[in-house]
């Protein structure tokens, strides 16, 4: 017994292209001016922030010597 599942991709929807003047009418448009709300012309004010509190980290693992090679080695390859 034997089952395939079929995956349908839909087709990509094709994507109108710009023409030459509507770019440039589009580049043309001015931008609307800046609102007098927004915060964006002059940097934002300084907030103090408290200290924050020192967090130690937990200290490292202390690390064990490599263990001896193994005496099973020689399998049949020698060492190039």
């Amino acid at each position: 017994y034997r089952r395939t599942a079929r995956i349908s991709i839909p087709a990509p929807v094709p994507m109108p292209a710009w023409t030459d003047s509507e770019v440039v009418r589009l580049l043309a448009m001015s931008s609307p001016p800046a609102s007098p709300l927004s915060p964006w012309p002059s940097p934002p004010p300084h907030i103090p922030f408290p200290p924050l509190p020192l967090i130690l980290s937990p200290p490292l693992p202390v690390l064990s010597p490599a263990p001896p090679p193994s005496p099973i080695r020689s399998l049949g390859y020698r060492a190039a």
